[in-house]
């Protein structure tokens, strides 16, 4: 049986024996309506960059993850509108990886990436989500849809969160914190319920094999 562990008690230096650094996983439970499926809806885009301002305005590097360009692109544009030149915004769309990875006030936002991307020590300290990454590709969509494979589309959203999860994590003395902005995570752990059991399974190894 895997339980949740909301409490970890261990010194520092069994952190550094664990796992990659240590890292804060922050859950937002205010947005509990964000089950609309496509996420398309305005009020809850208007939300999201209302949390998405205050949380640039508290941190000199960011990256921000989203689930579809779609997505990405409306972000963007209203963090450049709002701050202007005070911070560099990047995307997938262009070259963004070393300029990112140089600059001292930057937010970068990508869209249905969560690995391959490594940004260790003091490169990049804080990822936020969006939204739960469920049914980024057309394939996935197809899966759950056609086929009622629920446990596939599960397992990969576990997985998703398992690799953002690591971003900024990439050596022992790493510190991460990771922010949650869709309420569904928040209510799917506490339940016990859905791809967190998968999500379990897969940080235990992730941490086992560090």
């Amino acid at each position: 049986k895997v339980k949740i562990i909301r409490y970890l008690s261990l010194k520092n230096s069994d952190f550094k024996k664990l796992t990659s650094g240590k890292r804060l996983i922050l859950p937002d439970p205010t947005l509990k309506d964000s089950d609309k499926g496509e996420f398309a809806e305005e009020d809850y885009y208007l939300r999201i960059k209302s949390k998405l301002e205050n949380i640039v305005s508290n941190f000199p590097k960011l990256l921000i993850l989203c689930r579809s360009l779609s997505e990405m692109d409306v972000y963007a544009k209203h963090i450049s509108q709002k701050f202007g030149t005070s911070y560099n915004v990047y995307t997938s769309r262009g070259d963004f990886y070393e300029s990112f990875k140089s600059d001292k006030k930057a937010v970068l936002i990508l869209a249905n990436r969560y690995s391959g991307m490594d940004f260790p020590g003091k490169t990049c300290e804080v990822v936020v989500l969006t939204s739960i990454p469920w049914r980024c590709t057309p394939i996935e969509k197809f899966i759950e849809s056609e086929l009622n494979d629920i446990p596939y589309s599960e397992e990969k959203i576990a997985l998703r969160l398992v690799q953002s999860f690591g971003r900024c994590n990439r050596s022992s003395s790493d510190l991460g914190l990771y922010i949650v902005l869709d309420g569904r995570f928040y209510l799917d752990f506490n339940q016990q319920k859905s791809y967190s059991k998968f999500y379990l399974i897969l940080i235990f190894r992730a941490i086992k094999n560090f």
